[in-house]
């Protein structure tokens, strides 16, 4: 078997391993509980008024628009989801300039229910099948860490980015013995702070860029509120207890390797040089 084919190969395998745990997870009467019925599924922002996963997710994408103070243009949501974000982005874009993209076909089949006028296509986020300078807006929530690679889709962002196009994103850091715990993980993808991505953007040639550390309000609170919400599910009898141990599980090996929940912008610059070249 050639390079290129082992490359193909894993990527298969990669993502089925990523469809096959979201698409069934993302579906489930207590995910959908969780989030007050709404389609998200990422950790959000707690603020202290915030006190369900439907607030949590809005909040989470107030914060990330924050950095676009005019919002116009196209805009691509990178692995939308079901089509909770993008029906979020409704709100500033107009639908027709809206375009989500995913690798599940459950999950796309879903998003254009949301939002019927948005564009939604099968596409990987490290080979999208854009023109050069297609958007003026990339968001990308939540899903980085498992892209087989992230440089290659930062890479692929800057290239389909407008002049002055801005990047927005939240993203996890984790620990190296990830790979200890599941497959959904590449491990190439490590970066060790904050710093570090920084580093990477600059390298693609991204400028401005913006880096929070929102470890607390994301994925630290939604952990807690998560517990809780397991908790009170089996109070009312809704749940057992041997499914709670085994979602509780879950949690506890995340707080095993989840390392920090960043959020991130950056700008491609008004003239540009060729972005960083994969070896």
């Amino acid at each position: 078997m050639s390079d290129q084919q082992a490359e193909q190969t894993c990527q298969s395998e990669l993502e089925e391993t990523i469809n096959a745990r979201y698409d069934r997870t993302m579906f489930e009467a207590i995910a959908v509980d969780f989030y007050r019925g709404s389609d998200y599924i990422n950790y959000g922002y707690w603020d202290s008024d915030i006190d369900n996963g439907k607030d949590a997710g809005d909040r989470l994408m107030e914060k990330l628009l924050e950095s676009i103070p005019e919002k116009h243009g196209r805009i691509l949501d990178v692995a939308c989801g079901k089509g909770e974000t993008s029906r979020y982005l409704s709100r500033y874009y107009e639908p027709a300039n809206i375009t989500g993209i995913n690798i599940s076909d459950k999950q796309l089949e879903h998003c254009r229910s949301n939002v019927p006028e948005a564009t939604f296509l099968k596409m990987d986020a490290v080979a999208m099948e854009f023109a050069d300078s297609s958007f003026d807006v990339v968001i990308c929530v939540e899903a980085a860490f498992h892209f087989n690679t992230r440089q290659r889709f930062l890479q692929e962002a800057f290239r389909v980015l407008r002049p002055s196009g801005q990047l927005i994103l939240s993203d996890i850091l984790r620990t190296r013995n990830v790979i200890n715990y599941h497959k959904r993980t590449v491990a190439e993808n490590h970066l060790d702070n904050s710093k570090q991505y920084q580093e990477l953007l600059e390298r693609i040639g991204f400028e401005a860029v913006s880096i929070r550390d929102a470890t607390k309000q994301c994925w630290q609170s939604h952990f807690r509120e998560a517990v809780r919400f397991g908790h009170e599910r089996l109070l009312h009898k809704k749940i057992c207890l041997d499914e709670l141990k085994s979602r509780l599980e879950v949690y506890y090996q995340r707080l095993q390797y989840t390392q920090s929940y960043l959020l991130v912008a950056a700008r491609k610059p008004f003239s540009t040089k060729d972005p960083l070249k994969i070896c």
